[in-house]
This record gives C-alpha cells, sequence and structure tokens, in this order.
C-alpha cells in the first residue's frame, strides 16, 4: 500500500469527528495518551503561545477536553479513544514514539 498520499489528522476531540472518518474508507485511527502530569511537564517544555500557564488552568481545560459539550460535536476524548483501532501510550522519548507508530504502520501495510 505504501504511505505516499496519507493525511494525519491530529486533535480529535469529538465522536462526530471519529464517526465522519470511520466512514471514509482506509482510515485507521491511532490514539495518543499519556499521564496528564507528563502532558503538563511537556507543554511547559514547549512554551508554546495560548498553553496553559498553571496547573489549575491545565486542568480545567484537560478537563473539558475530556467531557463537555452535548451530543456527537461536544468534546469527549474518551469516547474518541475508545473508538481508536490503536491505542499508543507516549510516556517515553519521542524515538520510542516514533518506534511506535512504526510498528503500527508495519501492522496496516
Amino acid at each position: 500500500m505504501g504511505h505516499e498520499g496519507n493525511v494525519v489528522v491530529d486533535s480529535i476531540r469529538s465522536y462526530g469527528e471519529v464517526k465522519f472518518l470511520k466512514e471514509k474508507e482506509g482510515v485507521i485511527l491511532v490514539g495518543v495518551v499519556a499521564p496528564r502530569k507528563l502532558r503538563f511537564q511537556r507543554i511547559q517544555e514547549r512554551t508554546r503561545e495560548g498553553d496553559p500557564l498553571s496547573w489549575e488552568e491545565f486542568v480545567r481545560l484537560d478537563e473539558k477536553d475530556f467531557k463537555s459539550g452535548k451530543g456527537e460535536n461536544g468534546r469527549n476524548i474518551k469516547k474518541c479513544l475508545g473508538s481508536a483501532d490503536f491505542l499508543l501510550e507516549n510516556i517515553g522519548t519521542k524515538e520510542e514514539l516514533i518506534s511506535k507508530v512504526e510498528g503500527i504502520l508495519a501492522k496496516i501495510d
């Protein structure tokens, strides 16, 4: 099959997006998870404009992403992750994550 012409979509937060994508032929959904404290640490290290500055702000936004809004178009990362074809735990180095992604790509080729 090869990977030419493939597309990666990130930041899927609503089940409506998942349903839309799953209706398309050849779509593979990969969920990436990491502990909250590790994600906050990484945000602090990258210092991107608009990132939450405090732990409290981060937790508030994180909880909103995991379940807020109504219906299929409301944010519900938990349900999105439950619909993923593969689930990766991103707790190591960038190289380790790349290796895990390459393992998935080898399975779907």
